[in-house]
């Protein structure tokens, strides 16, 4: 397959839209999708922890 379906010489713009949700202070869940040419776009799904997420009590 290689350079002939899918040419990585050169440039192209890459658009990332993301957007994630925080749950009980401490977890994040993240989605990202990354459009750029043909057989380059992909999708992402992350899990993280959070330290120090939880507001400071008054």
């Amino acid at each position: 397959m290689g350079e002939k379906y899918f040419p990585s010489k050169g440039t192209s713009m890459l658009f990332a839209p993301r957007i994630g949700i925080e749950f009980l202070y401490h977890i994040r869940l993240m989605a990202q999708f990354n459009i750029c040419r043909k057989g380059y776009n992909n999708f992402s799904l992350t899990v993280g922890f959070v330290l120090g997420g939880k507001p400071k009590k008054q």
